[in-house]
């Protein structure tokens, strides 16, 4: 007769044994799939995406859902692949609204602490390991605007453009079709050179 195994309590058994998705063992996901992890800020971005999902299942109403206080990205400081700085990246952000962020944010709630890999550069600012990135910030209002350009750009870009929509409701510009015009065009003659 087999001998028998004793009961593992776990929701999944894998290679390595049994686990159970206690809120202890789920804690951390953020920053295992997100490689631009600043503990604190990601956090409130996950938290937002998921209200937006029980918002449009409709558990939530719309001013349940958290606002973002700032929006923070990771912007290249340096040319190329090499590690010459590059002022002109620097100056792009800074056009856009944003400032580099410094060890003083840190203990922000929107950065609770150094993320991991960072380091504080000799100026104070925070920069990625190899010190190719610089951690950029800006403020409610402005990522606010900048967002609404964006917007605004995209609807510029397709307005006007023939729209198929699927079964599902999704529509796709038409990309493949020439616009008189608007794109190259090559007629050929038989026996003539094209021209």
């Amino acid at each position: 007769m087999a001998e028998k195994k004793q009961l593992i309590d776990a929701t999944l058994v894998t290679e390595f044994g049994g686990v159970e998705e206690t809120p202890e063992f789920k804690a951390g996901t953020v920053s295992r799939h997100d490689y631009t992890y600043v503990p604190g800020f990601s956090e409130m971005r996950v938290a937002r995406d998921e209200a937006l999902g029980r918002l449009a299942r409709g558990e939530i109403r719309a001013k349940e859902v958290p606002v973002l206080p700032v929006n923070l990205h990771w912007g290249r400081t340096v040319k190329g692949t090499g590690s010459d700085p590059d002022q002109m990246r620097v100056a792009h952000h800074r056009n856009i609204g944003y400032e580099v962020a410094t060890k003083d944010d840190i203990g922000k709630p929107w950065m609770t602490e150094l993320p991991p890999g960072a380091q504080i550069a000799p100026d104070g600012t925070i920069k990625s390991a190899a010190g190719d990135l610089a951690l950029f910030v800006a403020t409610q209002q402005v990522a606010a605007r900048n967002a609404l350009e964006k917007k605004r750009r995209a609807e510029e870009m397709v307005d006007g453009m023939d729209m198929k929509v699927d079964e599902h409701g999704v529509g796709l510009g038409v990309v493949a079709r020439a616009h008189k015009g608007a794109d190259p065009t090559i007629t050929r003659t038989v026996g003539g050179a094209i021209q």
